[in-house]
């Protein structure tokens, strides 16, 4: 028979049946469904502010998007300050967000909605600001204590692996160990944790891609709640929706495998 490339998909449809025969998700009672809202990067990148935040809630609301289970809204990347307090504490930009984060996510919820926040695994984000590396258990306190429900989790400016020796899931693996303890000395629930697969490994860009789709879904069935299961989606013909799905059509859900 020739092969084709058709076949590398179903392939690794068939990979991906496997290992959810074969792994039990990570169960800690939040998103047992797939979290559905709104994501900043799509649409805005880093051009964001607490008014934008505020203003985009409110227009999900009175279009009934809320209703109809749109709950979160969810900044991505340049919130912060380029560097951490001499504590070591990540900061709002305070320019764009000068009200604080505690003041933003009190806004949200008393809307109706719960609010998402964005980190990385490496030195920096994506964009540049503060990453997540070795801060792993500040930062997830951090996040808590400014009223954030959930955690969008990047892979860029990570250390070089032949160094730490930890691989993509060690790295993962710190801040979902970090999520876990707060959750249990604070005795709330823990944050939601999404992270993104990394270059080389995103579903569904290309077969020569997708030797690799086992790794992120091994993964996430083990320390995440949710995976992203394609690169971002970008505002085109239907931006107004594009943005409201973008971070949630993609999204594998690992809570609701049995």
């Amino acid at each position: 028979m020739l092969w084709k490339p058709g076949h590398a998909v179903i392939a690794a449809v068939g990979t991906i049946a496997a290992l959810l025969h074969a792994v039990s998700a990570l169960d800690n009672g939040v998103a047992r469904l797939p979290v559905l809202g709104y994501n900043t990067w799509n649409a805005y990148q880093c051009n964001i502010d607490e008014d934008l935040i505020i203003t985009t809630a409110k227009l999900m609301k009175s279009l009934g998007l809320q209703s109809a289970g749109y709950t979160h809204v969810n900044l991505d990347d340049c919130y912060a300050e380029k560097n951490r307090t001499a504590e070591g504490l990540i900061t709002p930009d305070k320019v764009k967000f000068k009200s604080g984060f505690n003041n933003l996510t009190d806004q949200l919820h008393s809307i109706g909605f719960k609010a998402g926040i964005y980190s990385d695994s490496g030195w920096f984000t994506c964009a540049g600001y503060p990453g997540s590396f070795q801060n792993e258990a500040l930062d997830a306190k951090t996040f808590q204590n400014w009223g954030f429900d959930y955690l969008k989790f990047d892979n860029c400016a990570i250390p070089y692996d032949d160094i730490i020796r930890e691989g993509t899931f060690g790295k993962y693996q710190r801040m979902a160990d970090a999520i876990a303890q707060l959750a249990q000395s604070s005795r709330k629930p823990p944050i939601i944790f999404s992270f993104v697969n990394g270059d080389g490994a995103r579903f569904g860009s290309g077969a020569s891609k997708l030797a690799t789709v086992g790794e992120p879904l091994m993964i996430s069935l083990r320390i995440g709640t949710l995976l992203p299961t394609s690169s971002t989606l970008t505002p085109s013909l239907l931006r107004q929706r594009t943005s409201m799905v973008a971070m949630t059509s993609t999204c594998y859900n690992s809570g609701t495998v049995a």
